[in-house]
């Protein structure tokens, strides 16, 4: 294969540095670079294609797909990853069910066999990613150092009771993006059976979106500060300062906080918090992307987050030398 190293690394960069000084007048502007990246990486079936909108890439297939862009020789072994079993479901059946779900529940009048038939979809496919968590061995799976009422950090209204660490943030990225997947699933089957009057199963999907939201809220400390050993400073009963972390611990936790803000299964103060620490990782760590999410309202088209994932997660395909590995 023709070496692409380069090309690919200048794209992937440059396409970090547009999400990093991205503002409210400018917050696009990554997705020109994401194609480039897409383009080199293309082959046919790549995870990493966006010919079809980017309804193909996901991080399941990033992860378990298995594809070597480019094998170098003697390079240190990589990292590694979550397993995915071939079963999961694609992300193009994924994102079928929630434009269809989506497109049942914008309509004045919809039929309520088209809504019974869709939402029967929907469970299906919730049951099967909640297996997902079952498959993964003890290695991968968070870790709770700190649970319990506790002093947050001085202002910061977001720092959530429990705290959970990962085998690295590409574990923590991996799972939060099953959690984000499965909340936007759960929202879409609440407001169909609300839409079709069903109670029965209503108290369950909001019990486990719960869980979901406090296991991704458990995982900000991880993210957002470079103090891995947080066990004395967390226990402590003063509230203490956080000194920020790596810049990718936010660029990794900002699409699934952003998601997740903008679904109604969440409960409205949650989702407060989810842009509070937005806005904190914009203003702390330097990702203008992030303050970007924090002030907007309304849901950013689906392409400018995809595009924002594919950059980041290709970012993540270099080895420790430059290279391009598995």
């Amino acid at each position: 294969m023709t070496d692409v190293t380069k090309p690919l690394m200048t794209a992937v960069l440059l396409g970090l540095y547009e999400l990093v000084t991205a503002n409210s007048s400018n917050p696009s502007s990554h997705t020109t670079h994401s194609g480039g990246v897409a383009a080199i990486l293309c082959a046919e079936g790549s995870p990493f294609d966006l010919s079809i909108r980017g309804n193909l890439f996901q991080l399941a297939h990033a992860l378990r797909s298995g594809r070597h862009f480019e094998v170098v020789p003697n390079s240190p072994a990589p990292a590694p990853t979550p397993s995915f079993n071939p079963t999961d479901i694609s992300a193009v059946a994924f994102h079928q069910v929630l434009r269809r779900a989506e497109d049942c529940l914008s309509r004045s009048v919809a039929l309520a066999e088209d809504l019974r038939d869709v939402l029967h979809q929907a469970v299906l496919l919730d049951k099967r990613l909640a297996l997902w968590p079952t498959r993964q061995s003890d290695e991968w799976r968070p870790r709770t150092i700190q649970a319990g009422s506790q002093h947050p950090p001085e202002g910061l209204n977001f720092w959530p009771p429990r705290v959970d660490t990962y085998y690295d943030l590409y574990v923590a990225a991996a799972w939060n993006a099953h959690r984000k997947n499965r909340l936007m699933l759960l929202d879409k089957i609440l407001r169909l059976s609300e839409r079709l009057q069903l109670k029965d199963g209503v108290r369950k999907l909001q019990a486990e979106a719960a869980d979901l939201v406090a296991a991704i809220m458990a995982s900000i400390p991880y993210h957002v500060t470079h103090d891995l050993d947080m066990q004395q400073h967390l226990s402590s009963s003063s509230p203490g300062e956080v000194s920020p972390g790596k810049s990718i611990g936010g660029l990794l936790l900002m699409h699934p906080l952003y998601i997740s803000s903008n679904l109604s299964i969440v409960p409205l103060h949650l989702r407060c918090q989810m842009r509070e620490c937005l806005a904190w990782i914009g203003q702390n760590m330097g990702i203008g992307q992030a303050t970007v999410f924090s002030n907007t309202l309304t849901v950013f088209p689906d392409e400018s987050v995809i595009h924002g994932y594919v950059l980041l997660w290709a970012s993540m395909a270099f080895g420790p030398e430059g290279h391009i590995g598995a």
